[in-house]
């Protein structure tokens, strides 16, 4: 991942190193090795996993759960699903990896990361990382597109943007990504984890205007989406009626933060509903990164995309298929989706918070977090001191 939080320097005093291949070399504390990342990865993203595998009687006979990621050269992510797929009920399922990493030296260092990690039984020995930006999905003859094509699909997707999501050719690369799954993934739920900024930094100008003509011109014909946000969001409401501009700075930014995430969620849900399957909004969470900023302006999502299997009757009647589980999917589902969204999001977990006012699980959450730091090669030493925790 490339460091984009400005307000969190203060905790790099490290001095970087070059190789994975040198454990215990101290090298540069990130962000995202907090210990509210480590909550994140147990409490929102491992709990929906345990519960998409454990619910859905599709995955009783799926032996491999197959993830695509953003993983960042150590790989954390994938140690931790690993360990606890193999410290569960589902221990006799494998975890078949597929990330992109954006730079020759990042992937040098999760190649070596992922060769460890191969020694573990549960994961499978076709998992890679291979050198690409997300970003190149976007263009119609890349390479990277082709791998996505020929790998297939994928139980888990994994972005975690930190750089945000609101730049056109990261929209148009998750709108081809899902074009991607939704053709090829039908039948059986998966889930879908992003994390992004919400603040107006993070988003290019053009899409801003995008956004804004969504916010002005669209969302305010969906009655069962504005209905859902007069209820929880009256302000926000209140700017939908009148159709104030998000280019007006007299909007206050905590609010405009809202406003923007809003018009993705409205777009995304549009979007998967067009491809004919559903989109629940199962867990939202957030917390501040940013200087300068009085309000969270990073956002952590869960989304549990459905579409069903095409069962055509035979006319003639010969025969009949079998074994396919349909789900109920019709206006009363969108508008339940939809509902669903605004509470989730209006309902929002503030990290920060909630680990400041329960120190026991903050430390649980460090201890955990320096424990994957440290079979990645870290030295953990210094970790408290420099995250502030003694």
């Amino acid at each position: 991942m490339t460091n984009f939080f400005e307000s969190d320097e203060a905790i790099i005093d490290l001095s970087e190193v070059a190789s994975l291949a040198k454990p215990q070399e101290a090298r540069v504390f990130q962000p995202w090795h907090k210990p509210r990342k480590q909550f994140v990865r147990c409490h929102q993203w491992w709990k929906h996993i345990d519960f998409l595998i454990s619910r859905f009687t599709e995955y009783r006979s799926i032996e491999t759960i197959r993830y695509f990621g953003l993983p960042g050269s150590d790989l954390l992510d994938i140690s931790y699903f690993s360990k606890k797929l193999s410290d569960s009920k589902h221990a006799d399922k494998k975890l078949f990896v597929h990330g992109f990493i954006d730079s020759a030296q990042g992937k040098e260092k999760a190649d070596l990361r992922l060769s460890e990690l191969l020694d573990r039984n549960n994961v499978d020995v076709n998992s890679k990382v291979e050198n690409f930006n997300f970003q190149a999905l976007a263009e119609e003859k890349s390479l990277a597109l082709g791998r996505i094509k020929n790998t297939g699909s994928y139980h888990l997707i994994n972005l975690d943007l930190c750089d945000g999501v609101f730049q056109k050719r990261t929209i148009n690369s998750m709108m081809t990504l899902f074009t991607h799954q939704l053709n090829s993934m039908t039948g059986t739920p998966w889930l879908f984890f992003l994390t992004t900024r919400a603040d107006k930094e993070g988003i290019a100008k053009d899409l801003l205007e995008d956004l804004n003509r969504i916010f002005t011109a669209s969302l305010i014909d969906d009655a069962s989406f504005v209905a859902a946000i007069e209820t929880h969001r009256k302000n926000i409401h209140e700017y939908i009626q009148t159709k104030k501009s998000l280019i007006d700075e007299s909007i206050p930014e905590s609010e405009l933060s809202e406003i923007l995430q809003v018009c993705f969620i409205f777009w995304v849900i549009k979007l998967i509903h067009e491809h004919g399957a559903r989109l629940e909004v199962v867990s939202t969470m957030k917390y501040k990164v940013h200087e300068g900023n009085d309000y969270p302006d990073m956002f952590s999502y869960v989304m549990r995309i459905t579409k069903n299997a095409t069962i055509a009757m035979d006319q003639l009647g010969l025969g009949e298929a079998v074994g396919f589980v349909t789900r109920e999917f019709n206006d009363e589902t969108k508008r339940s989706d939809k509902s669903k969204a605004v509470n989730n999001f209006c309902g929002s977990l503030n990290i920060d918070s909630h680990l400041d006012s329960d120190p026991a699980l903050k430390k649980i959450c460090a201890d955990e977090m320096k424990e994957l730091l440290k079979e990645a090669g870290w030295n953990i030493d210094e970790y408290d001191r420099l995250m502030g925790l003694h």
